[in-house]
C-alpha cells in the first residue's frame, strides 16, 4: 500500500489540493513540495499547509515528513510558508467515523478495532482513547496483543457476539489478511458469531473532516 499524504492549500474559499507519496515515487515528497509550491505561487498563495494521511505518530510522521519539508523549505526560501499540520490519526472525528460502523451492528456484545500499532512511545494512546469511549477494546496486527488474544479474551467473559473494525485508511494488503484470519477464526469457532467492518476509506466524511480541521 502506498504510504500517502495530502497537500492542501487554502486561498478564499477555494481549496487547491495535490497528493504526494512519502514512498514509492520517482521524485522524493521534498521535490514534490517544491515543485507544487512553486505552482501556486502563481497565484499568489503564501502558505501551503501538509497533512499526514497517517493514523499514528510513527517514524513518518515524527521524522521523515518533518525532514523533507525542511528540506523544501530551504529550497523555496520564503517564498511560501511550509506548514506542517497534526497527522490525521488525531483528528477527535475520527472517533465518529468508527462510531457509525458500531451502531450498524448494535446487535453485537462485544467491539474490537484492529490497527497496525505503533512501536513509538505513546503512539497507541489515540487509538486506545477511541477505543474507550466507544466501549471496544483494541488489537494490533504488528503487536500484542493481537486478534486472536483478544477474541480468546471475549469467549472467556461469553461474549460470543463480535463486531470487528480495522483501523486502516484503505484496503490493502494487510486488510486482506486480517479478512483471511478472521475467516479462520470463525470456522474454528463455529459458536460465535463475528462481523467485520471495513477500513475508513474514501468517502464524504473523511474528506469533510479533513477539510473542517485545515480551515480552523
Amino acid at each position: 500500500m502506498k504510504t500517502l499524504i495530502a497537500v492542501i492549500i487554502i486561498f478564499l474559499q477555494a481549496v487547491i489540493v495535490e497528493v504526494a507519496t512519502l514512498e514509492l515515487s520517482q521524485i522524493s515528497l521534498a521535490k514534490k513540495i517544491q515543485q507544487f509550491a512553486l505552482k501556486i505561487n502563481k497565484y499568489g498563495i503564501k502558505n501551503l499547509k501538509i497533512i499526514p494521511m497517517f493514523l499514528f505518530p510513527g517514524i513518518h510522521v515524527k521524522q521523515d515528513i518533518p525532514l523533507e519539508i525542511s528540506t523544501a523549505q530551504k529550497k523555496i526560501g520564503n517564498l511560501i510558508n511550509l506548514e506542517l499540520c497534526p497527522h490525521l490519526g488525531s483528528y477527535k472525528g475520527l472517533s465518529n467515523l468508527l462510531s457509525n460502523q458500531f451502531s450498524i451492528c448494535s446487535q453485537m456484545n462485544a467491539k474490537i478495532i484492529i490497527s497496525h500499532g505503533s512501536h513509538f512511545k505513546d503512539g497507541n494512546n489515540t487509538i486506545e482513547v477511541i477505543a474507550s469511549n466507544l466501549n471496544a477494546i483494541t488489537a494490533y496486527w504488528g503487536m500484542k496483543p493481537d486478534l486472536s488474544d483478544q477474541i480468546n479474551i471475549l469467549l472467556k467473559q461469553n461474549k460470543l457476539a463480535i463486531t470487528i473494525i480495522p483501523y486502516f485508511l484503505f484496503r490493502g494488503k494487510i486488510t486482506t489478511i486480517i479478512t483471511q484470519q478472521i475467516k479462520k477464526i470463525q470456522s474454528n469457532l463455529p459458536e460465535i458469531q463475528i462481523n467485520l467492518g471495513h477500513p475508513i476509506g474514501e468517502t464524504f466524511d473523511l474528506v469533510k473532516l479533513i477539510v473542517d480541521e485545515v480551515i480552523k
